[in-house]
């Protein structure tokens, strides 16, 4: 049993007070959700949770050739309101569930890209599995807290998705403040680090769970692709859902989707005709692909181009309803 003098409230204090739960962020920037990334998605994947390294990386070759870069969230969100204005396109990359595949087939493609992302972990799973998906996907292993610490010193960062993984709205609001604070503190004195961002289980929360997050004194938390996009309920591109960086991806990275999902017509009409900006001429590449000069030396600066058309992944055919909470 947790603590409840150490990992909650106590006495009606309230850690997140002079935050708005509601507070819309903006503007608007692609915050990126995936799960496992694989060598190849040869089981049927009915959550879309499969991902292969091709298409993951051709998402980030996509997102890297047209200048975008990785910013920690909570860099993003200094206190109450919007979100600092920053110059370039900016995006975020984030993982739940805290999967090894993260460290062995995830990792090197960031490294390549200079990108970063944030791991949500379930705190009493480190080292452990996925035990919450028996019966209904792939048991596998999880990052334990060497991993950890090794992502940490590549510039990972790490949030909170619970204690066990369980569906917090289903919760008695004793349990559900179990979840949300335990799986902080906990994470907290295993890393070392703050766990300030929050990701819910499944996607699912309500008001009253929104709050209990905010209280336990996170700055923002993260839901699924869906309309709502407010601090405590942020929605994500469901990256699985699409095949390397086919159109149905940069429709969703240029904020298309969000926006024509949302029914805001004028928002969604000025993305599709704002032409990138700082698109240029190629630039040299080194053989593997990174810019160069001509001594062939990675270059760090470098004129943004388009992505030529890709050809779809074999694993395309693999589309089903990602997992919704019995």
């Amino acid at each position: 049993m947790i603590n409840e003098t150490k990992y909650g409230p106590v006495n009606g204090e309230v850690r997140g007070a002079g935050i708005a739960r509601s507070a819309v962020l903006e503007p608007w920037f692609p915050i990126l959700m995936y799960h496992r990334i694989v060598d190849r998605v040869v089981v049927p994947d009915p959550y879309h949770l499969f991902l292969s390294v091709s298409d993951f990386e051709a998402q980030m070759r996509y997102l890297w050739r047209h200048g975008y870069q990785t910013t920690p969230f909570e860099d993003m969100v200094p206190g109450p309101g919007r979100l600092k204005q920053r110059h370039g396109r900016r995006f975020a990359i984030t993982f739940d569930d805290g999967y090894r595949e993260v460290i062995t087939h995830a990792l090197p493609v960031l490294r390549k890209y200079g990108f970063t992302a944030t791991v949500f972990l379930v705190s009493s799973n480190l080292g452990g599995v996925n035990d919450w998906d028996k019966g209904r996907a792939q048991i596998v292993p999880l990052l334990d807290l060497s991993a950890v610490r090794e992502l940490a010193a590549s510039g990972i960062s790490f949030g909170a998705h619970g204690v066990t993984h369980r569906s917090l709205p289903y919760l008695a609001l004793a349990q559900a403040r179990q979840e949300i604070t335990g799986a902080k503190y906990q994470l907290e004195d295993a890393t070392g680090s703050a766990i300030n961002l929050f990701s819910y289980p499944y996607g699912a929360s309500t008001e009253r769970v929104q709050d209990l997050v905010m209280q336990a004194g996170y700055v923002a938390a993260f839901g699924i692709e869906q309309k709502t996009h407010t601090r405590f309920n942020l929605s994500r591109v469901d990256a699985g859902r699409c095949s390397g960086a086919d159109l149905r991806w940069r429709l969703h990275v240029r904020g298309l989707y969000f926006h024509a999902r949302r029914n805001t017509f004028l928002g969604a009409l000025k993305r599709l005709i704002t032409p990138f900006p700082g698109v240029g001429e190629p630039a040299e590449f080194s053989s593997d692909g990174l810019p160069s000069d001509d001594s062939g030396a990675v270059l760090t600066k470098y004129k943004p181009v388009r992505e030529p058309p890709k050809q779809r992944s074999p694993d395309f055919h693999l589309s089903r309803e990602r997992l919704e909470e019995p």
